[in-house]
């Protein structure tokens, strides 16, 4: 689960991320608006029916924030092909504060259709980029906190972090997406 904040409009979402039954990704949102998060009893009630509808379990009882990411995002559409551009990704650990930062010169570059290799896919490759497996909450977590078992992200973290970590600055504000999960082991 997740609160997305879209810095542009100062739209909020809290979001639901599932694995469907083709292992498709399927979200379900609501508004968050003034001071609600995430961790508010109606919040918690939705993600506990959201839960209990798609796989039948009950919710997590001690959740509280664990990272947030931070990027500048361009998102391009045409001909059913969505293409998302992630630059100039910071992630805190919310809970150890600790941040992770890509490169100044890295952009995750993301391609989005209906099974097929995209136009955007095959001009990524004759470049000689290679897809990769990632995702910046999982590749946070891998750099952030190396004790986790994440060999499936390791590599891509390390290419897309270094393994660089420094300390969070106090009161950084403007996190884009805000992860809640259960208190670490």
């Amino acid at each position: 689960m997740r609160e997305r904040v879209y810095e542009d409009t100062g739209e909020r979402q809290f979001e639901v991320k599932l694995k469907g039954g083709r292992g498709d990704t399927v979200k379900h949102r609501r508004p968050l608006e003034g001071a609600d998060t995430p961790l508010d009893p109606g919040h918690r009630a939705f993600l506990a029916e959201t839960l209990h509808r798609a796989y039948g379990i009950g919710s997590p009882a001690g959740l509280r924030p664990s990272l947030s990411t931070d990027y500048l995002r361009a998102t391009f559409v045409a001909d059913g092909e969505r293409i998302t551009c992630d630059a100039g990704l910071v992630c805190d650990d919310l809970r150890a504060g600790r941040r992770v930062t890509c490169g100044a010169d890295l952009v995750l570059v993301e391609t989005k259709t209906a099974g097929h290799l995209t136009d955007a896919d095959r001009l990524l490759h004759a470049c000689g980029v290679r897809p990769a497996v990632f995702t910046k909450y999982c590749g946070a977590l891998a750099a952030l906190r190396p004790a986790l078992p994440a060999n499936r992200w390791r590599r891509a973290a390390r290419r897309a972090f270094g393994g660089a970590e420094e300390p969070v600055p106090a009161a950084d504000g403007g996190a884009t997406d805000r992860r809640c999960g259960p208190p670490a082991p």
